[in-house]
């Protein structure tokens, strides 16, 4: 993987990851073009520790909707077959 992230007043924050280095590169083109704030943007090969947990939390709750999904449309289920 391959990340950009960005340092902003000796803060080091991952903006971004993408599975191919050619990936990375033309969005980091794109994200400078966008706006001078990323001109101190940069790849990387290891994300920062807030992004770890950011993603680590991120499927957390993904796989918290699934269930929750999955319970609504066993219980809608349930329903119809009450009302027939």
């Amino acid at each position: 993987m391959t990340y950009i992230n960005i340092k902003e007043n000796n803060i080091i924050e991952t903006i971004d990851a993408f599975t191919t280095r050619r990936e990375a590169i033309k969005m980091l083109k794109e994200y400078r073009i966008a706006s001078n704030y990323y001109n101190n943007a940069y790849l990387s090969q290891r994300p920062t520790k807030d992004y770890n947990k950011w993603i680590q939390n991120k499927h957390k709750y993904k796989s918290i909707n699934i269930y929750f999904v999955q319970d609504i449309m066993t219980m809608e289920n349930t329903l119809t077959c009450l009302t027939y």
